[in-house]
């Protein structure tokens, strides 16, 4: 592990401190903040602003806690997306766009599983998006599934359909068994 910053570094017993632009690389995990304390068992990084890049996944949130031996995690206030890698298909629409979420909390659990409460949900420009799902609750899955519970998917900010759960392709698999609505299904959470 490596740890640098711009700004003040110091160690008090097994706490690390590092203030202005501090980076933190693990293997392939790299964590930027404004401030970082590192307490050695067990890892907590609570800065005021966090960008957590990880493979195809990045998240920005206000406050965060991560345990660096587990990859597990619990990010506050946080806007992220995940670059899905798709096939080619002629007979449904998919885009290269990402999967974009804003959620008031999102735990990461071990096997690259985010659960995401009070979250948006599209793969739409997220500043202007024309559609996207509201889920009080959400599990995504990467290179799997995204699973809504008690959604609602909005065109151009109207609420036009509630499901009291859903799911969606989120890995290079577009198609899934059950019942699936053709225009959502088209539409849904594809990158």
């Amino acid at each position: 592990m490596e740890i640098s910053a711009d700004g003040p570094q110091k160690k008090q017993g097994d706490l690390f401190i590092a203030d202005q632009n501090v980076l933190i690389q693990y293997g392939e995990i790299s964590l930027r903040a404004d401030h970082v304390e590192y307490n050695y068992s067990p890892t907590k990084l609570p800065p005021p602003h966090i960008l957590f890049d990880y493979d195809n996944q990045h998240i920005e949130a206000a406050q965060a806690q991560y345990n660096l031996s587990t990859a597990t995690g619990k990010f506050h206030q946080v806007r992220g997306d995940v670059k899905i890698s798709r096939r080619p298909n002629p007979l449904v629409l998919l885009t290269d766009n990402p999967l974009h979420f804003e959620a008031r909390d999102v735990d990461k659990l071990p096997g690259d599983v985010y659960i995401v409460r009070q979250a948006w949900i599209t793969v739409c420009d997220p500043e202007h998006p024309k559609w996207q799902f509201f889920a009080r609750r959400a599990r995504i899955r990467m290179d799997k599934d995204v699973a809504l519970v008690n959604a609602n998917f909005r065109l151009l900010h109207v609420p036009l359909i509630w499901v009291p759960y859903a799911t969606a392709p989120a890995g290079p698999r577009v198609r899934q068994t059950g019942f699936l609505t053709r225009t959502l299904a088209t539409v849904t959470v594809k990158a």
